[in-house]
């Protein structure tokens, strides 16, 4: 099968349409709370003084770190907890609590994204694009280099595609010997067996999710079962001069599989959090974004700024709609926001 990639300078794929889950909300406490507080706090599922707590009238069910405590020793990220109730609690209720409670410097509701559709097969004469970008010059240069590592927060990378089973990053720490399956964490990363990246996915109670598929938990699988992924980092890094399929820009870089994104397409910022925070530890110096939405998110935005102080390069689609509202995360100032052409060069 020939695979054919549309082609945009933002890596194509937006993430549109906002869906915020009505039960889980995230807490940053400020820093006249001690870290100390704040861990018993996850310990025994609490998160406001017991004279206020009423005020939200709903049962709660946990009480856990962001990102499941990648990053809870670093002193502002240790500090946002995700917060899940038992059942639909009312917004303005949990956003009150920031005006009585002073220890809490903002909270704010989880926001879900979804995918939009895009097309996934071609030809290289097709591809217009890397003419229009100098990308044949270029090559004369450089076709990028194995040391660079190059993040996708994505719906997963099929890592058996035969134009990229051979780009895939694999982590030295987690492989040969039988390391990939002896269910030790033998590099000390925090993940068991990571030895093609991390599915990041964890999706429990979402009734939308009907296409069935691997969302549940996180695991050391992040094959893409939707498409997104496998289209976004074939464009950035398909192998070249291998009779398949397309070329990518960078043929010579790693993809690191960062999956992020259900197969239906929807995707936690918490689970993107991780994403991030993990490809931070790994040394990946590029991170791709190809999502977003006009719902600004103050946890989002935190953990990004923690990647760009690590001199991580961070792209985000503009949103590709030609739509003049704020887009995010490509809004965020850390974020190198680009967007898609025609092959006249409009918008």
């Amino acid at each position: 099968m020939k695979y054919k990639f549309l082609f945009s300078l933002s890596l194509l794929i937006t993430f549109a349409t906002s869906i915020f889950s009505q039960n889980v909300f995230f807490i940053k406490y400020n820093d006249t709370v001690p870290k100390e507080e704040i861990e018993l706090k996850v310990a025994q599922d609490q998160f406001i003084p017991s004279g206020i707590q009423f005020q939200v009238n709903a049962e709660l069910e946990s009480v856990n770190y962001l990102a499941k405590g990648i990053a809870k020793n670093d002193e502002r990220l240790g500090r946002i907890v995700k917060l899940t109730f038992k059942d639909d609690v009312d917004e303005s209720a949990i956003i009150r609590l920031q005006n009585l409670d002073p220890a809490i410097e903002y909270i704010q509701k989880a926001t879900t994204y979804k995918s939009d559709f895009a097309p996934n097969d071609s030809l290289i004469s097709e591809q217009w694009a890397l003419e229009k970008v100098k990308a044949f010059d270029a090559w004369d240069k450089t076709q990028g280099a194995d040391t660079v590592l190059l993040g996708f927060i994505d719906t997963g990378i099929d890592y058996d595609h035969p134009d990229l089973k051979n780009k895939i990053w694999q982590n030295p720490g987690e492989t040969g010997n039988g390391k990939e399956s002896n269910g030790i964490d033998d590099d000390n990363n925090g993940f068991i067996d990571d030895y093609r990246g991390w599915d990041f996915t964890d999706r429990v109670g979402f009734p939308f999710d009907t296409s069935g598929g691997d969302y549940l938990d996180w695991d050391n699988d992040p094959k893409d079962e939707q498409g997104h992924g496998t289209f976004i980092s074939g464009i950035a890094g398909a192998q070249t001069n291998n009779l398949t399929g397309i070329a990518g820009a960078a043929p010579n870089i790693q993809l690191v599989n960062l999956r992020a994104f259900d197969p239906a397409g929807y995707g936690e910022e918490d689970d993107v959090a991780a994403a991030i925070l993990y490809a931070v530890q790994m040394n990946v110096k590029v991170i791709n974004m190809s999502f977003g939405d006009n719902a600004f998110s103050l946890v989002l935005k935190d953990v990004i700024q923690f990647a760009y102080s690590k001199n991580v390069v961070l792209v985000g689609s503009s949103g590709n709609s030609g739509s003049p509202d704020p887009h995010y995360p490509s809004g965020y100032s850390e974020v190198i926001c680009v967007g898609n052409s025609t092959i006249d060069d409009f918008v």
